[in-house]
């Protein structure tokens, strides 16, 4: 595929922010929609 190609050749690059544990969830999806976090869908 297209993607994994560009991932590969470095052309492509993918971010996402990691939080632990579920006290900290909604704090993330806050987070996602204010900018401050990235997300992978």
């Amino acid at each position: 595929m297209l993607w994994q190609w560009l991932l590969q050749s470095g052309q492509l690059k993918h971010e996402k922010t990691v939080v632990n544990g579920i006290d900290q969830a909604v704090g993330a999806f806050i987070g996602l929609f204010a900018g401050k976090n990235i997300g992978w869908w």
